[in-house]
C-alpha cells in the first residue's frame, strides 16, 4: 500500500507547494508599506549585505518561489524570486512592498518562513526566529527603509544552505548490511533501529510511530556480529533464491525431492507440457520466453536449467530449457539432479521485471521487488489441468483478477490447515461472516529493514520469523502428528536467515537522470507540507499528532531532516515508517483490512482455533491491538520500482497515483 495520505499532495492542493498557506493578505498590522524610496538609496549598503549575508540562504526560497514553481500561485506569489540571482535585490525589494513593508510589526517574509506566522509554512522554517538567518533578513528588510542599517555585514560571508542534504544517499536494505560492506568478520552489529520504535518513541514529534517492535522467542538468536550476518545470509539466499542448489527448499516442501515427498512437485515432462493449456498447436519455439510472461517470473539471469526430452539431466548438467525466478529443478544432496520441479512460492510473488535487462534503461530481473507481474493464479489454473491435482485447491480459492495481485485468501485458508486441526477455526463467526481478504500486492522485501511490523496490515511483529517461511512449511508433515515437531524444527532453522537475507536487498538504482533542483522542492514538500492546512480544506479526518506531512506516516528520508530533532528523537529512526492509520484516513478499498479483524473472535480475542498457530506464536500485530480496521503505512524506499500502487494493486503508476483527474 502507497497510503492515501500520498494522494492527498494533490488531491487536497500539492500546487498550493512553498507558499505554506499564502503571503497574500495584508502585512501583520494591515497598514501601508513604507520605505518607497528609490532602489538606488540601498543598492549600495544593502546589496553588499544580500550578497554576503542574506543570498546564500535564498537557494532554499529558489526550490519553491519561482515563476512557475510550487509556490507560484495565488498568494504565493505574492513573494516570488527568479532562477537568475542577480535578480534578487529587486524582487525581493518588490516582494516586501507588496506584503507591506515593515509597517506594523515584522514583514511575512520573516513570519512565515519562522514560523511565527498564523499560516504554515510548507517549506519548514528556513530562518527561525532568534537565528542569525533570521537577523540577517530583519536586517536586510529593515534596509529597504534605511540604508544604514546595512552598513555592518555581521562579520563575512556566510556558509550557503547546501540542498544536497535533501537527497538521501541510501537505497534502503536493513542498515547492518550496508555497516558490514566494509566492516571484517569481527565487527559487533550496531543497534537494530527498529527496536527503537517502542510506545512513547518521538511523541510530540513531526512523525509519528504507533506500531513498535515486538521481540518474539525465535529459536535462533540474531547475529552478533559481521560473520555471523554473512553467514545467514548465505543461508538465507539458497532458501529464497537457490534455484539449482542441492535440497532448496520448493512450496510446502523441505527436503523433498519428489511428488511422492511433497505433492507440489512435477515432472519436467508436466512443465514441458504446459503449452497444451494456452489451447496451442503445437510446442511454440519460444517456449522459455512464453512461460515467464505467462505466469510472470522472469527468466532468471543466470543458469537455472531443466531437461528437454529425452535429455538426461545428470549428463547435461541439469538440461538445456532455462526456468524462471519461480522455478527450481530439484537435486538431490548429492547434487543429482531429479528432473523434477518445484515452485519457490514467496518468489513467485516478490520477483519482477523493470523493462528487459538489454534495453536502453531495462534492468531486467528484479529480485525482491513488489510482484508486480507475477499471475500465480493462471499458474495453478494450467498446472491443475493439467493432472498435477495438488494445486486444484489453491486454483479453487484463488480469485486473482489482475496480474501484480494475489489472492490472498491463501493465507486465511492456511491460518485453518496450521491450527492443528481446531474446528474452533472453522466456527469463528468472523471468517464465516467476513468477505474474502481479497486481492492485494505483495509488499517488496526491500523495505522490510525498516518496518517494526510486516505486511500491509501490520499484521505480525517484524521479529516473527516464522511466518516468512509459511509458503516453504513442510505441509504433509504438519499434518503427521508424529513429525509435526520436525515442520516446526525446519521452519526455525531456516526462518532467521531467510529474513535477514530479504532485509539484505536493495531496490534497484534509478537509471534516469534526475533534476536535483525538482527533487530538492519535494523533499521539502514530502517532509513539511501540512496536508490539513486550513486553506486546503482537506475533507479527510486529519489524524492524532505530527506534523500533517507525507513524512509523518511515511518516515524521513532526507539528511536534513534526519537530524532535526523536531522529526526525529534519534537519528538512527531515519527511514523507519511505523504509522497504523483508520480507514476513513486512508480511503482505499476496506476489504483487506476489515477482513484481518477475522482473526479474532467477536469479543476481540485471538481465534481460539488458530491461537496455537506456529506462525502466530508472537502474537498478532496492529489488527490484535484495535478492532479499527487499519493499514501500514510502507516506507517509500524504491517507491519508483514498486508498481502497481496502493495495497491492491489497484493503480498502474505514480503519475496516476497522484492526479486527482485519474
Amino acid at each position: 500500500m502507497l497510503c492515501r495520505i500520498v494522494l492527498l499532495v494533490i488531491s487536497v492542493g500539492l500546487v498550493a507547494g512553498c507558499q505554506g498557506g499564502t503571503y497574500g493578505g495584508d502585512s501583520p498590522s494591515g497598514g501601508a508599506a513604507s520605505g518607497d524610496g528609490a532602489p538606488g538609496q540601498t543598492s549600495a549598503n544593502c546589496n553588499e549585505f544580500l550578497t554576503n549575508r542574506v543570498q546564500p540562504r535564498l537557494d532554499y526560497c529558489r526550490s519553491c518561489h519561482v515563476t512557475d514553481g510550487v509556490g507560484d500561485v495565488e498568494g504565493g506569489d505574492r513573494f516570488l524570486l527568479s532562477r537568475n540571482s542577480n535578480e534578487d535585490f529587486e524582487l525581493l525589494r518588490g516582494s516586501w512592498l507588496a506584503l507591506g513593508g515593515n509597517s506594523g510589526g515584522p514583514s511575512r517574509i520573516l513570519t512565515v518562513a519562522a514560523g511565527t506566522d498564523s499560516i504554515r509554512h510548507s517549506g519548514g522554517t528556513p530562518w527561525p526566529e532568534g537565528s542569525e538567518a533570521y537577523a540577517d533578513m530583519e536586517t536586510l528588510l529593515r534596509g529597504f527603509d534605511d540604508p544604514t542599517a546595512c552598513i555592518e555585514t555581521g562579520g563575512g560571508p556566510v556558509t550557503p544552505i547546501d540542498n544536497s542534504d535533501l537527497l538521501p544517499g541510501s537505497r534502503g536494505a536493513h542498515i547492518w548490511h550496508d555497516y558490514c560492506e566494509t566492516q571484517p568478520d569481527s565487527a559487533p552489529l550496531p543497534v537494530d533501529p527498529r527496536t527503537l520504535v517502542v510506545d512513547g518513541v518521538n511523541a510530540s514529534r513531526n512523525v509519528v510511530f504507533n506500531a513498535y517492535w515486538r521481540d518474539c522467542p525465535n529459536p535462533d538468536e540474531p547475529p552478533q556480529n559481521c560473520g555471523e550476518l554473512r553467514e545467514a545470509v548465505a543461508l538465507g539466499f539458497h532458501i529464497g533464491e537457490g534455484q539449482g542448489d542441492p535440497q532448496s527448499p520448493t512450496m510446502f516442501g523441505a527436503d523433498y525431492t519428489s511428488s511422492a515427498d511433497v505433492p507440489y512437485i512435477f515432472p519436467a515432462a508436466t512443465y514441458r507440457s504446459l503449452w497444451q493449456q494456452w489451447e496451442l498447436d503445437a510446442q511454440p519455439a519460444a517456449f522459455d520466453d512464453l512461460v515467464a510472461e505467462r505466469y510472470g517470473s522472469p527468466l532468471t539471469p543466470f543458469r537455472n536449467p531443466y531437461p528437454l526430452a529425452g535429455e538426461d539431466p545428470n549428463s547435461t548438467d541439469g538440461g538445456s530449457g532455462q526456468l524462471p525466478l519461480a522455478f527450481t529443478q530439484i537435486r538431490e544432496a548429492n547434487g543429482n539432479w531429479t528432473g523434477n520441479i518445484g515452485i519457490k512460492l514467496c518468489v513467485l510473488c516478490h520477483n519482477g521485471q523493470l523493462g528487459k535487462a538489454d534495453d536502453q534503461y531495462g534492468l531486467g530481473t528484479e529480485y525482491g521487488g513488489a510482484g508486480s507481474i507475477s499471475d500465480f493464479a493462471v499458474l495453478f489454473a494450467d498446472l491443475s489441468k493439467a493432472g498435477e491435482t495438488a494445486f486444484s485447491t489453491f486454483d479453487a480459492v484463488t480469485i486473482a483478477t489482475q496480474r501484480g495481485t494475489g489472492a490472498i485468501d491463501q493465507f486465511q485458508l492456511g491460518f485453518l490447515l496450521f491450527s492443528g486441526g481446531n474446528p474452533a477455526a472453522v466456527a469463528n463467526p468472523r471468517i464465516i461472516n467476513s468477505q474474502a481478504i481479497g486481492t492485494i500486492k505483495s509488499p517488496p522485501w526491500w523495505n522490510l529493514g525498516y518496518r517494526p511490523q510486516k505486511f500491509h496490515g501490520a499484521v505480525l511483529p517484524t521479529d516473527a520469523s516464522r511466518i516468512d517461511m509459511a509458503a516453504y512449511y513442510p505441509l504433509l508433515d504438519d499434518q503427521r502428528p508424529d513429525r509435526r515437531g520436525e515442520a516446526i524444527a525446519w521452519v526455525d532453522d531456516n526462518a532467521v536467515p531467510f529474513q535477514l537475507w530479504t532485509e539484505s536487498l536493495k531496490p534497484p538504482a534509478y537509471p534516469f537522470s534526475i533534476d536535483e533542483s525538482l527533487a530538492s522542492t519535494g523533499a521539502i514538500l514530502f517532509h513539511s507540507k501540512d496536508l490539513w492546512a486550513t486553506n486546503l480544506n482537506n475533507p479527510v479526518p486529519e489524524p492524532d499528532g505530527g506534523n500533517g506531512s507525507c513524512a509523518s506516516c511515511h518516515g524521513v528520508y532526507a539528511p536534513r531532516f534526519v537530524n532535526d530533532p523536531e522529526y526525529l528523537e534519534d537519528p538512527r529512526l531515519a527511514g523507519i515508517a511505523a504509522r497504523v492509520l483508520p480507514m476513513d484516513v486512508v480511503r482505499s478499498d476496506p476489504v483487506y483490512a476489515e477482513a484481518l479483524q477475522s482473526l479474532k473472535e467477536e469479543d476481540g480475542s485471538i481465534n481460539q482455533g488458530i491461537e496455537n498457530n506456529p506462525f502466530l506464536y508472537c502474537g498478532l500485530g496492529a489488527p490484535g491491538e484495535t478492532d479499527i480496521p487499519s493499514l501500514l503505512a510502507p516506507p517509500l524506499w524504491g517507491i519508483w520500482a514498486a508498481a502497481p500502487y496502493l495495497h491492491n494493486g489497484s493503480v498502474p503508476n505514480i503519475r496516476m497515483l497522484l492526479d486527482p483527474s485519474t
